[in-house]
């Protein structure tokens, strides 16, 4: 499909860095993830070796909602963490227990965007709540985007999840055997 790519349009172009996974998978539940957003037009850039996903925006604001939805659970988290019901120390050892012994990381995402401000702002919170669930995954700030890494195959899988969802959120915690029950009251306040 071919597209005029207009530098005005805000857009993410996504690309597999490194990874220990399958490429097509991970671009696969990339490009469902992208596709929650009804209003986004997502193309694959065919490129030989690293394929890249192209998501625009048809404006300013389209992009600032997609990456202001969840900011809720971060301000009920912050919350939470002030008077003492949530607590970083209750999950401590999750990240130990919850990760791969490997010194390798599982994948490393390229995001190339001409819109940074919003995305950095979802960033800053997002995996700040991903540290205090005991997940493994980080960013890095670069001149044209970021850089996203991810210790686990089951970190980058929840790390993709939708914040607002609370039902899959749990179950995903659950699964990897970190949820805690203080978390609901993120999503219940």
């Amino acid at each position: 499909m071919k597209k005029n790519i207009n530098n005005k349009t805000p857009y993410l172009e996504v690309s597999i860095v490194e990874t220990q996974g399958d490429r097509e998978e991970i671009l696969k539940i990339l490009e469902n993830k992208a596709r929650m957003s009804k209003e986004a037009v997502i193309f694959i850039k065919d490129n030989v070796n690293n394929p890249i996903i192209r998501i625009e925006y048809p404006s300013k604001e389209t992009l600032l909602k997609v990456y202001s939805r969840d900011e809720f659970v971060y301000e009920s988290a912050v919350k939470l963490l002030n008077s003492g019901i949530i607590s970083p120390a209750k999950v401590k050892t999750a990240i130990e227990n919850g990760t791969s012994k490997s010194d390798k990381l599982f994948l490393i995402l390229k995001y190339k965007t001409n819109f940074k401000s919003p995305i950095l702002k979802n960033y800053r919170f997002t995996y700040k709540i991903a540290e205090l669930l005991g997940l493994s995954m980080s960013y890095e700030e670069v001149e044209d985007g970021f850089i996203l890494f991810y210790k686990t195959k089951e970190d980058f899988e929840i790390g993709r999840i939708d914040l607002t969802k609370f039902q899959e959120v749990k179950k995903r915690l659950e699964e990897r055997g970190i949820w805690r029950k203080e978390y609901e009251y993120l999503w219940n306040h």
